[in-house]
């Protein structure tokens, strides 16, 4: 295994001590194996966002335990590996350290639960991640956001890393604005606009995990629709919607895959009308939520 270092994380993280990873996998009480890394290809990102870089913002919403965080660490690992680019993550529900071991999980054989009977400390935590060591991602799991603080803290980051094309937050129903709206559906609009805006302005893919309404589940089939989207009324400003559904989640006997919906913003439509792009399905592994087996 080549010799790795982990990152001062720019002020986001505390400094850690210099490891070369395998020996300190090695020592470590309870230590793991990381999978051998084999070059393959990794479709999900380029399915759901797009192979582009240019700036847009795109949603990726559905209901509580669907896998939202999951499909959002699975994109951040995808877009990792193309050195060129790096990523900062807004993780405002999760811990840094909870974050960093869902990520852990999904690149290794270790399942989310082991981890967690692993790990005494942040600092164990912070072992292993190739992505990392590299300094091409970063995390910010700062408890309270607002979208205008979030774009200062993106803009001092790219101004220290030049090459930022990705920003992931997740999610944006616990971002505020500090301007002050009479409802909360105006404060979300807001929101959408501030985030497309940094997007267009900074050149960035901007996405953006969201909740979705429980009102859907009175339906049959289950699966969400675009006007399923909590707080959010005008889509105007969003390029592109990912709608995501397991029915596992429902049905215990079902096999364990996430379908994907993909919504395009029709821009010349009042309150930007979707239209249907493509449907995606994939498997899922509950144990380390690695998404995997991509087709459509």
């Amino acid at each position: 295994m080549k010799r790795r270092t982990l990152i001062k994380f720019a002020g986001l993280f505390p400094l850690y001590t210099l490891f070369n990873t395998a020996q300190a996998i090695a020592n470590t009480e309870n230590s793991f194996k990381l999978k051998a890394f084999i070059e393959k290809p990794k479709p999900l990102f380029e399915a759901l966002v797009g192979n582009e870089t240019f700036s847009k913002l795109v949603i990726i919403a559905g209901r509580p335990s669907m896998g939202k965080s999951a499909v959002m660490l699975n994109l951040l690992d995808e877009v990792s590996e193309f050195k060129e680019y790096k990523s900062l993550f807004f993780s405002i529900e999760l811990s840094k350290a909870k974050a960093l071991q869902r990520w852990q999980s999904l690149q290794s054989d270790v399942g989310i639960k082991s981890l967690n009977a692993m790990y005494r400390s942040q600092q164990d935590t912070a072992i292993g991640f190739s992505s990392f060591s590299n300094g091409l991602a970063e995390i910010d799991d700062s408890y309270t956001l607002s979208v205008q603080d979030l774009r200062k803290r993106v803009e001092l980051y790219k101004a220290q890393q030049s090459t930022l094309k990705y920003v992931f937050v997740d999610y944006i129903q616990l971002l505020n604005s500090e301007q002050k709206f009479p409802n909360r559906l105006l404060e979300v609009e807001d929101i959408l606009k501030n985030l497309k805006t940094m997007s267009t302005d900074l050149n960035l893919v901007v996405i953006v995990a969201s909740q979705i309404n429980l009102g859907m589940e009175s339906r049959l089939d289950k699966r969400p629709l675009p006007t399923d989207l909590r707080e959010i009324r005008d889509f105007r400003s969003i390029d592109k919607l990912v709608l995501i559904y397991r029915k596992k989640y429902y049905d215990e006997n079902a096999d364990d895959t996430i379908r994907f919906t993909l919504f395009e913003n029709e821009k010349n439509l009042s309150h930007g009308l979707f239209k249907r792009a493509d449907v995606w399905f994939a498997n899922f592994n509950s144990e380390n939520h690695q998404i995997t087996g991509l087709k459509s």
